[in-house]
């Protein structure tokens, strides 16, 4: 029996016309080639968060080399959660105000900017 594909919902961080791309890629070396093979990941993952992070649109496509990287190194893993948090603040900054800090460390648990 194959492995059923789940469709992912819409991305708050990584562009539609730009889904063959890798988002490190494109962010850390200011590369736009077009990649086969892309991956989707779940920024925001483990202990009950990839749920929240498909529901939140945090995830990007990338490369399997950067996909592998941001698994096993905690730094870049950051930098992504980081980024991640901004836009999801932004995206909820008029709902929540000046409490959106909070509600972000609410739901997943941690604030990515004081690390950063």
């Amino acid at each position: 029996m194959s492995k059923k594909r789940k469709k992912h919902g819409k991305s708050i961080l990584h562009k539609e016309e730009y889904a063959d791309r890798c988002y490190l890629c494109m962010t850390l070396n200011d590369n736009y080639a077009v990649k086969s093979g892309m991956e989707t990941h779940h920024v925001m993952f483990g202990q009950g968060r990839r749920d929240k992070s498909e529901a939140d649109g945090l995830t990007v496509r990338l490369c399997r080399e950067h996909h592998r990287a941001v698994h096993r190194d905690n730094g870049l893993r950051r930098i992504l959660c980081a980024i991640a948090q901004r836009a999801w603040e932004d995206a909820h900054r008029v709902q929540y105000g000046s409490a959106v800090r909070q509600r972000w460390t609410e739901r997943y648990g941690r604030n990515y900017q004081e690390e950063w």
